[in-house]
């Protein structure tokens, strides 16, 4: 697996040999103000079962 840096610009993520990466993540932006509280109990359970985790070094 390939180390990653900043693009020559500084505005994407690249590869050590240049090519894009791309990284999809997962926000709860609406989570407070349109979700019910049971729907928002339901995410947040959900949520916790699933082990993908990212970190970045």
């Amino acid at each position: 697996m390939q180390r990653l840096k900043a693009s020559d610009d500084g505005r994407f993520l690249v590869q050590e040999d240049g090519t894009p990466f791309f990284w999809l993540g997962d926000t709860a932006w609406r989570l407070i103000h349109v979700l019910t509280r049971e729907e928002q109990d339901r995410y947040l359970a959900d949520r916790a079962t699933v082990r993908r985790r990212s970190q970045l070094r």
